[in-house]
Order: structure tokens, then C-alpha cells, then sequence
């Protein structure tokens, strides 16, 4: 390990890292087929893209762009990704 690793306050999983920020350790959950800690999965920095248009009118959280996505998937569409926006 570098010196300049960040850990999440519960560091007992140190083989996860934050797709988002970095951070390593625990905390670390499956996020759409990211791996994000739970700093990142709490903010409302995120959006929906269907198709290559945004189906939001503003950022939301991490639930909220599941529930979103998931209710674009059931009407049918493929291209659905969710993306976290960093500020």
C-alpha cells in the first residue's frame, strides 16, 4: 500500500475500490456494475441517460437513478446508463 491510499472509516475490505473517488476498504457496494463507496452512493450527483438523451431535469440520488433506470428497462429500452456527475 501507498502512502497516499484513502480508506473508508470502516476499513475491513481493503480489496474494493471506489470507481469514483478512489477510496479503498469497507463500505464499498455494486452499483450498476460500479464499485462505489458510500460517500459517492449518497451524494445527488447523478443522472439517467436513455439512448443518449438525459430523462432528468435534475441531479438526483443514487436510489432515485435505480428506481429511474430500472422503470426505462421495464418499458423495453437496452441503452439505459446511469451516471454519476462529479462537482
Amino acid at each position: 500500500m501507498t502512502s497516499d491510499t484513502t480508506y473508508c472509516s470502516n476499513d475491513y475490505d481493503n480489496a474494493h475500490r471506489c470507481e469514483n473517488c478512489g477510496v479503498t476498504g469497507g463500505g464499498v457496494e455494486s452499483f450498476n456494475g460500479t464499485k462505489v463507496c458510500e460517500a459517492c452512493a449518497s451524494n445527488n450527483n447523478y443522472t439517467v441517460w436513455v439512448g443518449g438523451g438525459e430523462v432528468v431535469d435534475y441531479y438526483v440520488d443514487r436510489y432515485t437513478a435505480e428506481v429511474i433506470a430500472r422503470q426505462w428497462i421495464e418499458r423495453g429500452y437496452n441503452d439505459v446508463q446511469i451516471e454519476r456527475i462529479n462537482q
